[in-house]
Parts: structure tokens; sequence; C-alpha cells
């Protein structure tokens, strides 16, 4: 399995970067703290247009609100847990 990523704060940077990553075919993961951005990129992807040269894209995406990647993190704790009892 390859490296996971994870953007947290899915601004002008973050967004860039992460987009061009996704499209890439990297295993990204945008996390916001704004939940109509994160509703609008889970819906429609990310749109990402450039001031001059390459045409613009949009990539689909893993969104996250800061408070899901949250309950991600219990949930990977339980199952650490989970497999250290088993082990």
């Amino acid at each position: 399995m390859g490296k996971r990523i994870a953007v947290v704060g899915v601004g002008a940077v973050g967004g860039y970067t992460g987009a061009h990553m996704a499209r890439a075919g990297e295993d990204v993961t945008f996390i916001d703290f704004w939940p109509a951005h994160v509703e609008e990129m889970k819906q429609n992807g990310l749109r990402i247009t450039h001031h001059e040269g390459e045409e613009p894209f949009t990539v689909k995406v893993r969104a996250l609100h800061l408070t899901e990647a949250q309950h991600l993190e219990r949930a990977a704790d339980r199952h650490r847990l989970r497999l250290h009892q088993i082990l």
C-alpha cells in the first residue's frame, strides 16, 4: 500500500498542491474546517484554475471536515487497541 497524504487546510496553497497530487494518482485526503467548502468538494470535486497557461481542471477528492477527521483518529485508536489485544 502506498503512502497516504493528508492536506489540512484547503486554501490556495493546500488546494492547489493537493489537487495536483490527486490528479497524478496519489491517495490524498483533504481536511478543512469550513463546512460549506468541505460539502462543495464532496459534491463537485476541487476545481483548480491558473492565472495563465495550464487549463483549469476539476478533480474528485476525499474531503473531510475537521470533526470527521477527529472521529477517524478515535476509530483508528480503537482498531489499534483491538489488534494489540489479539496479538
